[in-house]
């Protein structure tokens, strides 16, 4: 937790709109929420963001012969463990498999947790916590600029940040730098021997939500064996 003296800011690329990609919270994940400051009832508001998941299924990519695999022991064993899975959520535990969350609907509901903790609401500043279209053009360790009177003496690193809409570029100072941009992180790029890609596999993972249509709570994975690709 930052000090009562500090300043937090939050840099979001993008212009904080709904985005179509959804979310697991893990066991791990539920517990980590539960750590932060839960009086507002972060974990309950995030709680009533997720979708229910109560079956799941494999489908060919296209209903073409090569997208089909052969019958194999293997799938109809996976087959089964699904179908059983699905029963024993439903009819012994009478719960959902799992629950999915709108990623937009969650990053609105820890933005607005990070307000009242870190914002205006809490008093500690009077500038705007969340600052979207920021996108960081520059990034480097301080050294040797402790008599620089523009500089904050308990910062540690300069970060340049460019404005989506204008350009218009602006310096931040910080002690503490979190950067939560993904795979191909534009921090991770910036930094001395480090990959710019974390994952460098080839592949892409992306899930979906569509608001305005109803699949009954049904999982669906498209599988492509001509394609090698799985949705």
């Amino acid at each position: 937790a930052a000090s009562p003296s500090s300043s937090v800011r939050i840099y979001e690329r993008d212009n904080f709109a709904p985005k179509g990609a959804s979310i697991q919270i893990s066991s791990s994940g539920w517990r980590s929420l539960g750590e932060l400051d839960d009086s507002a009832g972060l974990t309950h508001s995030l709680q009533r963001t997720g979708v229910p998941v109560t079956k799941i299924t494999v489908v060919p990519w296209r209903d073409d012969a090569a997208s089909v695999r052969p019958f194999s022991l293997q799938a109809a064993l996976l087959r089964f463990v699904l179908k059983a899975a699905a029963f024993f959520f439903r009819v012994v535990l009478r719960r959902p498999i799992s629950n999915i969350h709108l990623w937009h609907d969650v990053r609105t509901v820890l933005a607005e947790h990070a307000e009242k903790v870190y914002g205006e609401g809490a008093g500690r500043s009077h500038a705007p916590l969340l600052r979207p279209n920021s996108s960081l053009a520059d990034m480097r360790a301080l050294a040797g600029e402790e008599h620089d009177s523009s500089v904050p003496p308990n910062a540690r690193f300069e970060l340049t940040m460019e404005d989506a809409d204008t350009g218009a570029r602006r310096k931040v100072y910080a002690a503490c730098v979190l950067a939560c941009d993904g795979v191909r992180s534009r921090a991770r790029s910036l930094l001395p021997h480090e990959p710019d890609i974390l994952l460098a596999e080839g592949k892409s993972v992306w899930r979906g939500v569509s608001p305005n249509f109803s699949v009954g709570g049904a999982g669906t994975f498209y599988r492509g064996v001509a394609q090698n690709c799985s949705a």
